[in-house]
């Protein structure tokens, strides 16, 4: 994982464990911000490895929309205390289009070692995700975060 991105991440998941009421006080905008911007920061500082490749491509922006969907899915999940049929179809959605940036990538021939490692580091916050979202409604122990870090 990118140090930004790392950071983030791990900053996320200590005010998750050590300070859950200090994350409830945050207004919604500051949790988004505190998920966007270390992704964000971690996507620039990782560009120079798409080369040769001058435009982003099709399946960068898929990998960069699934990425979305976790965020939204993150920030609008924080505040169920059951997570419901929305989560799910939230999370089929993520899933089904898992296959669809590598697939894009290799017939449009603009793979490159950047998209592999961002759809990678996109599916391994997936998994965190999912474990912050079931910790918080207290159907998982914490246990759960380490197949996401």
């Amino acid at each position: 994982m990118g140090s930004a991105l790392g950071a983030g991440v791990l900053a996320l998941t200590f005010l998750t464990l050590a300070a859950p009421t200090v994350m409830d006080a945050l207004p919604l905008a500051v949790r988004f911000l505190m998920t966007f911007v270390p992704a964000a920061i971690w996507v620039w500082r990782q560009l120079p490895a798409h080369a040769p490749h001058v435009h982003w491509g099709w399946a960068n922006h898929v990998t960069a929309g699934r990425g979305c969907v976790l965020l939204i899915w993150l920030v609008w999940g924080w505040e169920q205390p059951v997570l419901g049929w929305e989560s799910v179809a939230l999370g089929t959605a993520f899933l089904l289009a898992d296959g669809l940036d590598g697939t894009i990538a290799r017939r449009q021939g603009t793979a490159s070692p950047f998209g592999a490692r961002f759809d990678l580091e996109v599916d391994a916050l997936f998994v965190l995700v999912a474990g912050l979202l079931l910790l918080r409604t207290g159907q998982v122990g914490a246990w759960v975060l380490i197949s996401g870090l």
